[in-house]
């Protein structure tokens, strides 16, 4: 299933259609309208990565790595940008690259400039810091998914280092190649909940004291939401928790979500999953009644 929300969505991933050709290739005419256009073939890019360092809710010091794709050719222009957000669990540093690397690639390919940022895990002293720093009760501590907080700080981290290396004090080879006004943050699984904390929806983390975390960041124009969670889960919710709103109302921008008839990652099914878009805003014209 795919699905829009907030409208027509705006996304650097669109870009494709500025390479689009006249002739369809020949498997699009077998099947009608299969396909709505032709990419052309993807540009050429660079790679490189690096790493930043920020104070996180303990107070103490946490590595970010990102790998970023630069489309060559073209222009000396500022690039749209993708900001790509993992799931599951961290990978090895030297597998940064790695990371989201189809997608990557492809929005790379399309004339993105393209980040897939890793997200590292916490120890087991860096894990009770941020359950004390958070109020988690002790004895949930052990069950608690600290990623889950730390992941949409990284993710404004890495956009504020994009910033930072745009401008003028950044390097040479940077300054004005970054579009900060066409900035899509997009994931998988745990990182499509990143992308949504940015975009708006709330988390929260103590039921009981029903206290609302919120990641709002401004400066992204879409989100992508590959695989989401369902309301019920890693901390967001539904009205079941308040009876008049959702962890997602405040989401205010365009969100494209996807997921399949065999997107089953036990306990949440495809059925689950699907009403992540159920659960998502529209604007009001895409509302019946």
């Amino acid at each position: 299933m795919f699905g829009f929300r907030r409208g027509l969505l705006f996304l650097p991933l669109a870009a494709v259609a500025l390479w689009a050709q006249p002739a369809l290739p020949p498997q699009c005419n077998q099947h009608g309208d299969a396909c709505l256009y032709s990419p052309g073939p993807p540009r050429p890019f660079t790679e490189t990565s690096r790493t930043i360092g920020y104070r996180d809710i303990t107070g103490a010091e946490r590595a970010v790595s990102f790998h970023v794709r630069i489309p060559a050719g073209g222009a000396a222009a500022a690039l749209p940008v993708v900001i790509w957000s993992h799931g599951g669990t961290e990978e090895p540093p030297a597998a940064t690259a790695l990371l989201m690397k189809k997608w990557s690639e492809a929005t790379a390919g399309a004339g993105c400039l393209t980040v897939s940022v890793r997200h590292a895990l916490r120890d087991r002293a860096t894990l009770t810091q941020a359950c004390e720093k958070l109020a988690v009760p002790a004895e949930m501590c052990a069950l608690f998914d600290p990623l889950q907080y730390d992941r949409p700080g990284d993710l404004r981290k890495v956009i504020d280092e994009l910033a930072r290396l745009n401008s003028a004090a950044g390097p040479a080879e940077w300054h004005g190649r970054v579009n900060l006004e066409q900035i899509a943050v997009a994931g998988f699984a745990e990182g499509s909940s990143a992308a949504l904390s940015l975009g708006g929806a709330c988390r929260m983390f103590i039921p009981e004291k029903r206290e609302l975390a919120f990641f709002t960041d401004e400066r992204p124009v879409a989100f992508v939401a590959l695989s989401p969670a369902s309301p019920d889960r890693e901390f967001f919710f539904d009205t079941d928790r308040f009876e008049d709103s959702t962890a997602y109302d405040a989401i205010d921008r365009p969100v494209f979500l996807a997921t399949s008839a065999g997107d089953a990652t036990p306990p949440i099914s495809p059925t689950r999953r699907r009403l992540s878009f159920e659960t998502v805003p529209g604007m009001s014209w895409m509302r019946t009644g």
